[in-house]
């Protein structure tokens, strides 16, 4: 599954709705709507992803970039600076694993 579907099963779970009660939510009739939220082959209207994103509370821009990564349009997000941080020791120093070519 996709970034966009981890948000609404992130927003299923945390509100203990159904598929079909979101849908209806978001002014479907049927939760088959959500076919295309878990793999997109069709992006989602640019209106029902703002009505997801202003039901969830969730940014608008972070539900935008959740479907393009997942339709392919954005890379997948890279490493972060936690990321990196969490791969430092205790010290802070870096793992030799992790040191560049001209730090060994």
């Amino acid at each position: 599954m996709g970034q966009l579907w981890d948000q609404v099963q992130a927003y299923i779970d945390r509100h203990g709705t159904s598929e079909r009660q979101l849908a209806k939510r978001l002014g479907y009739s049927s939760s088959g709507v959500f076919a295309n939220w878990r793999e997109p082959r069709q992006l989602p209207s640019a209106q029902a992803l703002a009505r997801f994103a202003n039901l969830s509370g969730t940014p608008y821009q972070r539900v935008l970039d959740a479907v393009l990564t997942d339709a392919g349009y954005l890379p997948e997000p890279g490493i972060t600076a936690d990321a990196i941080q969490l791969r430092r020791t205790p010290s802070g120093r870096r793992t030799r694993g992790q040191l560049g070519r001209d730090e060994v």
